[in-house]
């Protein structure tokens, strides 16, 4: 049987986090204590995450509703974690990095696919018109949520997602706290923040970059 495999993986994956007094302290610890928090879908931005629509087939058989059920309750109890193929997209940098007032962590993608655990799924998200459609299959209600929640419409395509699932939210913990390979400091970070995040990882001899906004332009240069 032919097989679905994807060859062209990004080298990096990039994880934009809002900073501010009440966040910093944790988003640092979880580069520091090597984990990716994986939260529940209600927490994302999009209320359309985890739409689905039945094939003809299986919204006719007498077990549609229980179907429909367990996966509802699936998408509710999976964990998310989010990553983009880039670091300089102006839009998210206003959108998940508290309006350039946050950072971006840079992970090497294979690292991190070898540092979590066996039970994690990492996946490319697909931009469609359509909800995808679940069919009468032997896929289990965590597999069909897994494919709900891998679907957006085209007006996000420009994030280039990528996601890791994990069947439970909370801490999800990667091997080597080398699979972090930079932080990218927001342009607006207060001072005082800038100074902690800088001293933080530089203790833990990850390499962090500032940005410069040069005209239409977001440029980095490395912290020395």
């Amino acid at each position: 049987m032919a097989q679905i495999v994807t060859y062209a993986r990004p080298s990096r994956l990039f994880r934009y986090r809002r900073i501010d007094k009440e966040t910093i302290d944790r988003e640092l610890k979880a580069i520091e204590e090597s984990y990716i928090f994986c939260a529940g879908h209600t927490t994302l931005n999009d209320p359309m995450e985890g739409g689905h629509r039945l094939s003809t087939m299986l919204s006719k058989g007498r077990s549609s509703q229980a179907v429909k059920v367990k996966v509802e309750q699936a998408v509710g109890s999976m964990g998310i974690a989010s990553f983009s193929e880039i670091k300089n997209h102006e839009t998210m940098w206003a959108h998940y990095a508290n309006n350039f007032k946050g950072i971006c962590i840079s992970y090497k993608t294979m690292s991190l696919i070898s540092g979590l655990a066996s039970d994690i799924d990492i996946v490319k998200m697909n931009y469609s018109e359509d909800p995808p459609v679940l069919l009468r299959n032997s896929e289990t209600p965590e597999e069909r949520a897994k494919l709900s929640l891998s679907y957006k419409t085209l007006r996000w395509s420009q994030e280039r997602e990528w996601r890791v699932f994990s069947i439970n939210q909370g801490k999800q913990r990667y091997r080597n706290i080398s699979t972090v390979s930079a932080v990218y400091i927001g342009a607006r970070v207060e001072n005082e923040e800038r100074k902690t995040i800088i001293r933080r990882i530089r203790a833990i001899k990850i390499p962090v970059y500032k940005m410069r906004i040069d005209s239409y332009q977001l440029k980095f240069s490395n912290v020395v």
